[in-house]
């Protein structure tokens, strides 16, 4: 049976008077709600409870699902640091931290507000291992593969898997028949996979999606990750070159770079 909705006192309403504030001392009320759980099953960058250990077991979750309660309260911490909500709260009286009245527990420090700090607005491109712990730094985190790193971690509340943007079986399975025989090269990424590649992205789903991240990226930064460690062989380099060439005829944007 699912718990009630989380509603917020007259008090807390006060002390959070926009809706991105309400929406975060909603999703840190619901992630508090949550049950304790191992470290071996999930760690947090910022709001961690203490964890007591009679509470929890080995790999085990209680309540709600609190790895999706976490990654809510960071979407919804995104987003007032998107909006400069907590500023307000860092005058001469409490230089370095708010800390909630209504809320007991609820504490921001302007060293978690640095840590969200975004790069420039713009499709940025890298490998997902490399990135994984310093995604806080962009919008939205998609993954184009068909199925998501067996160790992925929602940890900052931004991750979107896009399979629609990753190449097809038939596609995929013949670049690790190359791999396997010696002869995947940039030669045959360029003649073979690359067209072969563009050609699936014609279809209507990732045309779409490829519209949307476009759009998108007009504002915030978005990462395109895969587990690729060469980028010059890999197809997230050729999704960035397809939204470059989208962009409107001396559309000027944030500087994008390779991560």
């Amino acid at each position: 049976m699912p718990l009630p909705q989380i509603t917020l006192t007259p008090e807390q309403e006060a002390e959070f008077p926009t809706d991105s504030l309400q929406a975060f001392a909603k999703a840190y009320l619901d992630f508090q709600r949550s049950s304790p759980c191992t470290a071996k099953k999930a760690r947090y960058a910022y709001f961690t409870a203490p964890k007591a250990e009679d509470m929890c077991e080995d790999y085990v979750l209680f309540g709600p699902d609190r790895e999706q309660t976490h990654a809510a309260l960071m979407r919804a911490f995104r987003a007032c640091r998107q909006r400069m909500d907590f500023d307000r709260y860092f005058n001469e009286k409490h230089a370095q931290y708010f800390e909630s009245k209504s809320i007991p527990g609820l504490v921001v420090t302007k060293e978690m507000l640095a840590g969200m700090n975004l790069l420039p607005p713009g499709v940025y491109a890298g490998n997902y291992y490399k990135e994984k712990d310093a995604l806080a730094k962009y919008a939205e985190a998609w993954i184009c593969m068909r199925s998501a790193p067996k160790d992925i971690r929602d940890t900052f509340g931004n991750i979107r898997l896009v399979p629609e943007l990753s190449p097809s079986k038939d596609l995929f399975f013949w670049f690790r028949r190359e791999k396997a025989n010696g002869t995947w090269d940039k030669q045959k990424f360029d003649t073979v996979f690359a067209p072969r590649f563009l050609q699936e992205m014609l279809q209507d789903e990732p045309l779409k999606t490829l519209r949307q991240l476009e759009r998108e990226s007009r504002t915030k930064p978005i990462a395109v990750l895969c587990t690729c460690y060469d980028e010059s062989l890999c197809h997230r380099s050729l999704i960035r070159m397809i939204v470059d060439r989208m962009r409107p005829e001396g559309y000027q944007i944030g500087e994008q770079s390779h991560v």
